[in-house]
């Protein structure tokens, strides 16, 4: 039988979105239109919720629009980074210069020959290599975070920048109109840069906006990812510029707890301070899903022969992801390979309940702990008795701490996942038929999953 795994990778066509994102799209691109700027969009979902598709579908209808020169309201730039490629990186500034140099190349294309727009470059690398020392964040976090000013701390990081040994006060002031410079030298390269895009469009500099989308924010390591954030707001955000920063709101705050250890400050209020507006990725319309899932194995299912014969599983994985509501795209992407392979080890089913099996293939990959209990189980009564602990639990019947005596690990970390999701530990006894039991089902899903 022949078939092919799917990738993980982000949708960035229109006609590629087979989730429904495409409404969401609409939406925030419509709320840009007006924007007053400077401005930082937060884009919000956990890992694997689709933020950098919706990202690149937004900046595909940018780039359309930039390519059929529209200018009304605004003539749209769109610039990429992707922090987490970046994340060893002490200064995030210098990979945003590179990014809007690369623009720059594709829409203008004339050699910089060591004019305007590279001399501006240059002005802001050499003032955000100030700003970017953790004493410059520190001292201009200040007044957020009531952190004190250490004289320690000023020593060691001003002396490679300025000459440590004249007075404290003088010291301060010199590197704070450095730091303050670093803003105006920001905005006069976009100035500059909105210029020369005036000249290769035909359009006025004042139209001009420059729309920067930063993805995998949440993937770097807390303290790059908290730095990139107060760069943002206390360097970068000048007129002319719209942020649109895809991140993992749970994740970032944290990061902002873990970097302030000790301070009183709530990552929520903290990311408030920094976003002006919020929209959260939805989840995928069931019912789109499993037409997702149901079309995307017939792709992976390259052998048509093979593809009519299992038609009917096929719809089957589909209906059990929706009716399951697991609706995280990366993660069914996994599990769509996991059950392909499943369809492969075992030719013509052999009485497997197709939803069974989408079930635990979802529980082997992403709650292996409960999987593993399962699995541990040497008849379909002792599977099912794990079953009925889980929902003694759910029902308030029993407390997770007796749960945790019987088996070995707590359900409170997922307890709100099961919630949202009350079918997927359905298994109802055999009434009848050919199925195969419980335990087999059991050991079969475990044959083609990694996780246990």
């Amino acid at each position: 039988m022949q078939f092919r795994f799917v990738a993980d990778e982000p949708i960035n066509r229109n006609d590629l979105d087979a989730l429904g994102f495409s409404a969401f799209v609409d939406r925030i691109y419509s709320a840009l239109a007006d924007t007053a700027t400077p401005f930082v969009y937060g884009l919000l979902g956990p890992w694997g919720s689709g933020k950098t598709s919706v990202q690149k579908l937004l900046e595909e209808r940018f780039r359309g629009d930039l390519k059929a020169r529209k200018a009304e309201p605004w003539l749209y730039v769109p610039i990429w980074l992707d922090a987490w490629r970046y994340e060893n990186q002490d200064n995030m500034i210098f990979p945003l210069l590179h990014a809007f140099r690369q623009s720059r190349t594709e829409l203008i294309g004339k050699p910089e020959n060591g004019g305007g727009f590279l001399r501006a470059l240059r002005d802001v690398a050499a003032a955000s290599a100030v700003a970017a020392l953790d004493l410059g964040l520190r001292v201009v976090t200040k007044a957020a975070t009531g952190e004190a000013l250490k004289l320690k701390d000023v020593k060691e990081h001003v002396e490679d920048v300025i000459d440590p040994q004249g007075p404290l006060e003088e010291l301060l002031t010199t590197w704070t109109e450095q730091v303050e410079g670093l803003r105006s030298k920001y905005h006069d390269f976009i100035t500059g840069y909105a210029a020369e895009i005036k000249s290769a469009f035909g359009v006025e500099a004042e139209k001009v906006r420059f729309i920067v989308f930063i993805d995998d924010l949440d993937r770097c390591l807390p303290g790059v990812a908290v730095g990139v954030l107060e760069a943002i707001k206390n360097h970068l955000c000048v007129p002319g510029c719209i942020y649109i920063l895809g991140i993992n709101p749970s994740v970032i705050q944290r990061g902002i707890r873990s970097k302030y250890n000790g301070l009183e400050i709530s990552g929520r209020e903290y990311l408030e301070k920094i976003l002006n507006y919020s929209f959260v990725v939805p989840a995928p319309d069931p019912q789109a899903l499993s037409r997702f899932a149901t079309a995307r194995l017939g792709e992976l299912l390259t052998d048509e022969q093979a593809r009519g014969a299992h038609s009917g599983a096929l719809e089957a994985f589909g209906e059990a992801l929706a009716a399951c509501r697991f609706s995280n795209p990366r993660k069914i992407k996994r599990i769509l390979n996991s059950y392909l392979l499943f369809l492969v080890n075992t030719p013509g089913l052999m009485g497997y309940e197709e939803t069974y099996v989408t079930r635990m293939i979802v529980l082997a990959e992403y709650y292996p702990e409960l999987f593993a209990a399962l699995s541990a189980a040497s008849t379909d009564e002792t599977a099912r008795a794990v079953l009925a602990a889980v929902a003694d639990v759910q029902a308030h019947r029993t407390t997770t701490a007796q749960f945790q005596d019987a088996y070995g690990f707590s359900l409170e970390p997922v307890l709100a996942d099961f919630a949202t999701m009350p079918r997927l530990l359905e298994f109802p006894a055999q009434v009848g038929g050919q199925r195969a039991p419980l335990v087999k089902h059991l050991e079969a899903v475990r044959a083609v999953c990694g996780r246990v």
